[in-house]
């Protein structure tokens, strides 16, 4: 299903391939906002809205799907565990050492119940939680930039732009003027991926606790439980 980016992709391409070609051969005007953004990007708008529009969403949300059939086993495989353990005729020491292997396995599969769980199942878990939030990022970046684009096109500076082809290395002719309107378009147009990558790493630190590396605990050696910890000082 096409998107608003889909649908204006094309005149985009036109527009941000004279923004590219005038800002590589023109420059922007000194200590405009453009620089500061071109250097931190590192891309010119055209090359930015490439990288967005190869964005989507439902590549992660197909992942995602075969993820929880992944998790849904590893609980299925606990639940095989314990009833395992409950047809064992086992007595005494023999028994308690077995049982307390199999609770150990049994932890490290997890029930998948929560991301937050330290187990295989809740690492799917987690995993899932954040391609959702992967998923969702996508959407509103691809948005976003939507958004900016389309005021671009209709804007004074498009026009100053179309109205001569795109330059060539050597063109001088009404360069200030073209170089403004570059500028200004580019400002928008990187402004959004801006915003749209802080909002990625936010949402990266926010989900990265919950997807550290998983190490096996052998019986004995189980963290206690979160609310017997106390601090310190």
């Amino acid at each position: 299903m096409m998107d608003s980016l889909d649908r204006i992709l094309v005149p985009a391409r036109d527009l941000l391939g004279r923004v590219d070609a005038t800002l590589r051969t023109q420059g922007a005007p000194p200590d405009h906002p453009v620089l500061p953004l071109l250097k931190k990007i590192r891309a010119f708008p055209g090359e930015a809205l490439e990288s967005v529009a190869e964005l989507d969403a439902r590549t992660v949300a197909d992942v995602a799907v075969e993820l929880r059939v992944y998790a849904d086993r590893y609980a299925g495989h606990r639940a095989g565990v314990e009833h395992s353990f409950a047809a064992t005729r086992w007595e005494g020491a023999a028994r308690e050492t077995f049982a307390g292997r199999w609770r150990s396995l049994g932890r490290h599969l997890g029930d998948g119940e929560s991301p937050r769980e330290p187990s295989m199942a809740g690492r799917l878990v987690a995993l899932l939680t954040f391609l959702d939030g992967v998923g969702d990022w996508i959407t509103e970046t691809r948005a976003g930039l939507a958004t900016a684009i389309a005021e671009s096109l209709g804007s004074t500076e498009a026009v100053c732009l179309r109205s001569a082809p795109a330059p060539a290395p050597t063109a001088a002719a009404r360069g200030p003027d073209r170089a403004l309107a570059a500028s200004s378009i580019g400002v928008r147009v990187l402004g959004s991926i801006d915003t749209a990558v802080l909002a990625g790493y936010r949402l990266y630190g926010r989900r990265l606790p919950d997807l550290t590396e998983l190490v096996f605990l052998p019986p004995g050696t189980e963290p206690p439980p979160a609310d017997h910890l106390t601090a310190s000082v």
